[in-house]
């Protein structure tokens, strides 16, 4: 009996404590992206700068048209943090212009905490929608 309470300490002090991992979300502080594009997109290249308060600066090249993001919409992604960003196509339908989505997203290896998207339409519109994630 002394035998096994021995091996059992013995076990417990070899076996190191279990700790979980601090993880930490890296955000962007420039960013650079380019695609070949598809349908009228034509090339899309993107490119920009952040900090901790938000998106600073941000230009679009797509449909054969440079956007500079204005002043006022970038106002909008105040408190906007990203770190990741995807390229999405959508091709127009009747009245509705085809778009390039740039897709800012802050989230960890578990989960999207937020995602904020600049659309850029063919029509030379931009827009800004938001979106809170929740588990």
């Amino acid at each position: 009996m002394k035998t096994v309470l021995l091996v059992v300490m013995i076990l417990f002090l070899c076996v190191p404590s279990v700790h979980a991992s601090k993880e930490g979300a890296l955000a962007l502080s420039s960013f650079f992206l380019e695609s070949k594009g598809i349908g009228s997109s034509g090339p899309v290249l993107v490119s920009g700068e952040q900090d901790d308060t938000g998106i600073l600066s941000m230009r679009v090249e797509a449909f054969g048209q440079t956007y500079l993001v204005p002043a006022e919409l970038l106002a909008g992604l105040s408190g906007t943090t990203a770190n990741g960003i995807r390229l999405v196509y959508c091709g127009g339908m009747g009245n509705i212009s085809a778009s390039v989505y740039v897709i800012f997203s802050f989230g960890f290896t578990s989960r999207e905490i937020q995602t904020t998207a600049l659309i850029f339409g063919e029509d030379g519109s931009i827009e800004i929608k938001h979106e809170e994630h929740t588990q």
